[in-house]
This record gives C-alpha cells, sequence and structure tokens, in this order.
C-alpha cells in the first residue's frame, strides 16, 4: 500500500472547472433573456429550452468528471457511472413517453362501483357466484 496514493485535481483544474461553470451559467442566462429568434411562435422556446438542457447537460458532466473525481477512478468506476446515468436517461425518456399519451379506455378495464347484485352482461352472467338467478 505504500507509495499508492489517491489522485486529486489540481487547483489549477478546480480553477478552469469552476471558471467553465460560471461562463455556461452566463451563457444559460443570456439564452433564458435573448431568445433565440431563428424560429418563430412555439418553437422559439423550444429552441431555447433544448440550448438550456445541453448547457445543462455538459455542466454536469464536468461536475461528475472532476468535481466528483471520476476522472481519477478505475475503468469500472466509470463504466458504473456511464450505466447509471444511461438507465436514469432511459428512465426519463420512458416517463416522458408514458406522461405525453392519450388516455385510452380500455373494455373491460372501467372502473366498476362495488354492488351487492350480481354483474350480468347480455343476460349472461359474468360472476356466477351461485347465490340466485343471473338474469336480472
Amino acid at each position: 500500500m505504500a507509495g499508492k496514493t489517491h489522485a486529486h485535481p489540481t487547483r489549477f483544474e478546480l480553477g478552469r472547472n469552476f471558471f467553465l461553470l460560471m461562463v455556461f451559467m452566463g451563457i444559460t442566462v443570456f439564452v433564458a433573456y435573448f431568445p433565440v429568434h431563428a424560429f418563430s411562435g412555439p418553437w422559439n422556446s423550444f429552441i431555447n429550452n433544448v440550448i438550456a438542457m445541453g448547457i445543462a447537460v455538459i455542466k454536469a458532466c464536468l461536475v461528475i468528471w472532476f468535481f466528483m473525481g471520476v476522472k481519477y477512478s478505475s475503468n469500472l468506476t466509470k463504466m458504473y457511472v456511464v450505466l447509471g446515468f444511461g438507465t436514469f436517461l432511459l428512465m426519463f425518456l420512458s416517463f416522458i413517453d408514458y406522461g405525453t399519451r392519450r388516455y385510452e379506455p380500455v373494455r373491460g378495464w372501467e372502473k366498476q362501483t362495488p354492488t351487492a347484485l350480481q354483474r350480468v352482461r347480455d343476460n349472461t352472467p359474468i360472476e356466477n357466484t351461485g347465490l340466485g338467478d343471473p338474469t336480472p
């Protein structure tokens, strides 16, 4: 164990990354207050959101890579970090897909109010409990 030390980022790297994070924050604020006029209507805010999300991803990667120490970790740790955030991204996209779908009722899955009477559809008993005549 002697001679094996844990690597740390240098002060120069920390200062450089802090400066980069501040620059990206300034760009994010600039994009938020000055919309891109390449498109008109709802596409204008969509383009601003895409730019802001891209900058946020870059900032998150900088924080993970340098401040969380993934850069100085083993390849196994790097693989787990990539797999973890990939799984998170897949879950995020799945929830977006689920949340934007239209509600489509399925026949037979409707919520039914509880009743003491037998349920009958087309004079055919659905639940035959043997407690009485199934005809309404």
